[in-house]
């Protein structure tokens, strides 16, 4: 009677623990099919080589705003625009990798934004929204009372040289947008930045 008992509990604990296997076995198949894959359109740029790198360091605080319910600022450069040269013949590509950090505050509740551009337009393939734009925040209820935000962004663009040794410029500016909140009118500032651009050729 005492090893029917041990058998029979035996046989009940194989049976959860096989249960429990059965449910991992789902979970772990329900995971990989709604698991998101890359986007097919990620753009890979393989086996660049570094050939020169431009430095752009502001520690005067940048100001963009607006007054007007649903404003939009100007753009307002946080560096001079870097005439970067992509070294070669006409034909000759070059990759440029422009990495900027900054802190920010932002009025309560509006868009900051970052603008790029690399020969006039918007960096491709960036990524950028828009015409060349980075949102560092938007709708945030404490921007205003917070210390200044870091941020960090990088953009990628690649260019066709026109002619030998073209000089790209490369624009980063700041602006804002007012989301109608309270009060009217936003006011983005951007207190320290610091700007890096690789050159990178194949």
């Amino acid at each position: 009677m005492k090893n029917t008992m041990l058998f029979r509990s035996a046989k009940r604990q194989y049976g959860l623990a096989k249960f429990h296997l059965l449910a991992v076995a789902a979970a772990a198949a329900i995971l990989s099919l709604t698991t998101v894959a890359p986007e097919a359109n990620a753009q890979i740029l393989p086996n660049r080589m570094l050939v020169n790198t431009w430095f752009a360091a502001n520690n005067v605080p940048v100001n963009a705003n607006c007054v007007a319910a649903g404003c939009v600022s100007p753009n307002v450069p946080l560096f001079p625009v870097l005439p970067i040269v992509c070294p070669g013949a006409v034909g000759a590509t070059c990759t440029f990798y422009i990495h900027l950090e900054t802190n920010d505050t932002l009025t309560i509740s509006d868009k900051g934004r970052f603008q790029f551009l690399v020969g006039g337009v918007a960096p491709n393939p960036g990524p950028t929204a828009g015409v060349g734009y980075f949102v560092w925040d938007n709708h945030d209820p404490n921007s205003a009372i917070a210390v200044p935000f870091s941020h960090s962004y990088a953009v990628t663009a690649v260019v066709t040289n026109n002619a030998p040794n073209q000089a790209w410029p490369v624009a980063v500016s700041l602006s804002c947008v007012d989301n109608a909140g309270t009060p009217v009118g936003c006011t983005a500032v951007t207190q320290l930045s610091n700007l890096e651009v690789g050159v990178y050729v194949p």
